[in-house]
């Protein structure tokens, strides 16, 4: 019959080459790596249906790169999406709009939560910090040179001293019930050390967020 001379273990082969043909047409990974999944699968096929008995050593090397390139492929999608991302993650991440899916997830490995119910001093002026901190909600009470003011909203506080290596320039208080997140400077400057494109985004952030506080006239920020 047309159908069986048409569908013939030897078709797959062919399907493969022209999937992984078409893999290497395109310059994004995630496209690319996709197709050559899918040339992949038919390589498998091909091997188990080739002879009598199934190419078994064909089939477990074949079934490695499988595995590996479908592994890569989950990867680039959490790189490049939100997905999984719990509610406070997600709203932060739109908070850090020069920052990749993929970079934030980076540092939200060593970042900690807090909510406390009592007021927090997280920097002392002059004293050196060893955390960087960003405030999701609530309010903030900061003292600079004998002058004291309030700030709501999302805010970076100690990225001065992160930045330039210097003490705290505020002593800024959280209040009861404010949600903010903190990385460890150490820990934070090692993670970025390694990273040239999230060292500048970290950098496009503060300079962003250095500007809001300039324009709501928030002082000199910590």
């Amino acid at each position: 019959m047309i159908w069986d001379q048409v569908f013939t273990a030897g078709m797959f082969v062919y399907l493969a080459l022209l999937f992984h043909t078409m893999g290497f047409l395109f310059r994004d990974e995630l496209l690319l790596r996709s197709w050559l999944l899918i040339g992949t699968f038919f390589y498998l096929v091909y091997y188990y249906y080739i002879s009598s008995e199934p190419l078994w050593n064909a089939i477990f090397a074949s079934a490695v790169i499988f595995i590996v390139n479908g592994l890569l492929i989950c990867m680039i999608i959490l790189e490049r999406t939100t997905f999984a991302m719990g509610p406070d993650d997600a709203r932060l991440y739109r908070a850090f709009r020069t920052l990749t899916p993929g970079q934030f997830r980076k540092i939200m490995r060593i970042a900690t939560w807090h909510q406390k119910d009592q007021p927090t001093v997280i920097t002392t002026e002059g004293e050196d910090c060893d955390n960087l901190y960003y405030s999701m909600s609530g309010k903030l009470k900061i003292s600079k040179r004998n002058r004291k003011f309030m700030a709501t909203g999302n805010m970076f506080v100690g990225e001065i001293g992160f930045m330039m290596n210097t003490p705290a320039s505020a002593t800024v208080t959280v209040l009861p019930d404010t949600k903010y997140v903190s990385w460890n400077i150490h820990d934070m400057k090692k993670l970025i050390g390694k990273s040239r494109l999230l060292q500048d985004g970290l950098q496009a952030l503060f300079n962003y967020d250095l500007a809001m506080k300039v324009s709501e006239s928030f002082g000199e920020p910590d």
